[in-house]
């Protein structure tokens, strides 16, 4: 297992392995946070999934906005 796979594999144990809670995480301090899809939030694959997330859970977006999460940092 390399190290993004570990990242990934840590943070969907964090998530209680759903994957949907690991791509619109709102911890933003964590360490793991930037990586946390198992890519940079910079890559094409991390962009690309999140504007999936996005399309898909348009409800769990308004949900974090409703408890004060700023979400322009997905993205």
């Amino acid at each position: 297992m390399n190290k993004m796979e570990a990242i990934k594999r840590k943070c969907l144990d964090c998530c209680g392995d759903v994957k949907i809670d690991v791509v619109l995480c709102h911890v933003f301090d964590c360490s793991l946070w930037e990586y946390r899809c198992g890519s940079l939030t910079r890559s094409k694959a991390y962009k690309a999934r999140l504007d999936t997330a996005k399309r898909n859970h348009p409800e769990i977006l308004e949900e974090l906005k409703a408890i004060g999460v700023d979400t322009s940092k997905f993205g």
